[in-house]
């Protein structure tokens, strides 16, 4: 039997009219603040901040608006590009006994539009997880051969994203509008610090070699975009940004 993952919440994430003014209850690890301490063998605590690429390092971080805290369906902005629609769906789990193990899924959809003074962009998305586990412990049984999360774009051009998550907690995939491809890969190297982050401190899209594009989803949320990048592709770049801000693991909680 599905069910909601909460009464409450699946309430206000399924009318994107309610807005219940407090954001959410409960942030996951990889949308709050860390602190680094001694742990990360730094000489005083400070806000953990994502590693930015070489290619990028020159650039003055954009500043996000609207992901963290964050209202349901509240507008995301960073620079000039704006939401008009940030939609998250209600989430969906269910559990099955099967033959001594336990048999999840999860799933929870996702939809963007951004205008950026034309025609907008238009994504739709779903976050799904499998699961098979028994006592504490858990695992993928496709193997990461299905996306942990997909989306698929509308307006200059059609595009597709998809991201797989890594037996060692990392996400991978591909950012493809046909004309253009982009690796994409999950950040785990905190700024000052050779020690990993569990949770993705945020993504970074590499095209022609290096690293183009990258999002801070820790703190109040960071972008980074190299200028040098096509118009047309910077609009694309910043929708899969807003998507990736909004993503949350269905398997979290």
């Amino acid at each position: 039997m599905l069910r909601p993952a909460g009464a409450r919440h699946a309430r206000l994430w399924a009318d994107p009219g309610v807005s219940p003014g407090t954001g959410r209850s409960m942030i996951p690890l990889r949308k709050i603040a860390l602190s680094l301490c001694a742990a990360l063998a730094l000489p005083a605590c400070q806000v953990a901040q994502m590693q930015v690429a070489p290619s990028l390092a020159a650039l003055d971080a954009v500043p996000v608006s609207g992901a963290n805290p964050r209202k349901w369906n509240a507008p995301l902005a960073f620079g000039p590009w704006r939401s008009e629609v940030a939609y998250e769906g209600m989430k969906w789990d269910f559990a099955l006994p099967l033959l001594g193990l336990t048999a999840g899924y999860a799933t929870q959809p996702y939809r963007v539009v951004a205008s950026m003074g034309g025609d907008p962009i238009q994504a739709e998305c779903h976050a799904r997880a499998l699961t098979l586990s028994r006592s504490n412990l858990s695992v993928d049984p496709a193997f990461g051969k299905l996306p942990a999360f997909a989306c698929a774009f509308r307006g200059r051009g059609d595009g597709t994203l998809r991201l797989h998550a890594t037996a060692l907690g990392q996400e991978t995939g591909t950012l493809d509008y046909g004309d253009t491809r982009w690796e994409l890969s999950s950040v785990h190297r905190f700024q000052g610090s050779s020690v990993p982050s569990g949770p993705p401190l945020g993504y970074e899209l590499t095209g022609g070699g290096r690293v183009v594009a990258a999002v801070e989803v820790i703190n109040q949320g960071r972008v980074w975009l190299d200028p040098a990048v096509s118009p047309r592709d910077q609009e694309r770049l910043a929708v899969a940004i807003m998507v990736l801000l909004l993503y949350d693991p269905a398997a979290g909680d």
